[in-house]
C-alpha cells in the first residue's frame, strides 16, 4: 500500500532491498553447501534449476523497484538533463 502514498521512494528502496536479499540469499547463497548454513542443501540439477527459477522470479521486482525509485510523489517520472 505504500505505493499509493507519498512514501513511494521509501517503498521502492525497501522493495529493491527485499528483492536483492531474496536474489542473493534465496537464489545464490542458500544453494551452496556452506558450513555456516544450518542445513545441507541437495546438490542436484533439479535443485539448482529451482534456485535459478527463484532468482529469475526476483528480477521483475528488482526492475520495477529500480525504475520506481526515481518517481516523484505526483507519479510523474523525474527526467534528468543528460547534456
Amino acid at each position: 500500500m505504500l505505493w499509493l502514498t507519498g512514501a513511494r521512494q521509501a517503498a521502492a528502496w525497501a522493495s529493491l532491498f527485499w528483492g536483492g536479499l531474496h536474489l542473493v540469499g534465496g537464489a545464490i547463497v542458500s544453494v551452496l553447501p556452506l558450513p555456516i548454513l544450518p542445513f545441507d542443501p541437495e546438490q542436484s540439477l533439479r535443485h539448482y534449476l529451482f534456485h535459478v527459477l527463484y532468482g529469475v522470479a526476483q528480477v521483475p521486482l528488482l526492475v520495477v523497484a529500480w525504475n520506481s525509485r526515481r518517481v516523484s510523489t505526483d507519479g510523474l517520472r523525474v527526467l534528468e538533463d543528460r547534456k
